[in-house]
């Protein structure tokens, strides 16, 4: 995704030296030769920025939904829970009822 560290390196060593070893009617077009490739990658880095920036946009926004889910399914727990508990203290009640009868 991102250009190695070498790659960087390279390309800093190769400007450096090619400041040093330029001359007559070529120089310019080395130059303008790296300038392109500079501008190449600058591009494709920024693709890539915007790439990944986007990804982490819908990972949080996939986080919120996850986050809003869970809420919902913490309070329906609880909901549960307490019916659940409704139901065991009616039937201990009618147990309770059964066992007086008896």
């Amino acid at each position: 995704m991102f250009p190695a560290d070498t790659e960087v390196q390279s390309a800093s060593g190769e400007a450096l030296s090619a400041g040093q070893a330029l001359s007559g009617e070529d120089t310019l077009a080395q130059i303008e030769e790296r300038i392109l490739r500079t501008v190449e990658l600058v591009n494709s880095l920024r693709q890539e920025r915007d790439a990944a920036l986007r990804q982490v946009a819908d990972a949080r926004a996939a986080n919120e939904q996850t986050e809003a889910s869970n809420k919902i399914l913490s309070e329906e727990i609880l909901s549960l829970k307490a019916e659940r508990q409704l139901v065991r203290s009616r039937l201990e009640r009618l147990l309770g009822h059964i066992d007086q009868l008896n």
